[in-house]
């Protein structure tokens, strides 16, 4: 049975990813330093940017209010 070694994108390395991004360094350099993937990377960007940019701050917030309002889409109405 294979192991789920998935981890969610911490603050830290969303920071990372802005600064890095600031400094027009490529997806794969950037995906080298906290050593995710460059697929991981790409999807980070594209699903927590706003507005084309990709900030920390709002990455943060938006990637929080998924997983907090992920949890009761398959709740049971009582």
């Amino acid at each position: 049975m294979k192991e789920n070694k998935y981890k969610h994108i911490t603050r830290c390395e969303r920071q990372d990813i802005d600064y890095y991004l600031k400094k027009e360094c490529s997806i794969n350099e950037i995906a080298n330093k906290p050593r995710r993937s460059p697929s991981a990377i790409f999807e980070e960007i594209e699903n927590n940017s706003a507005n084309g940019e990709y900030r920390w701050k709002k990455a943060q917030h938006k990637a929080y209010v998924r997983r907090k309002y992920s949890k009761y889409q398959g709740m049971k109405v009582l």
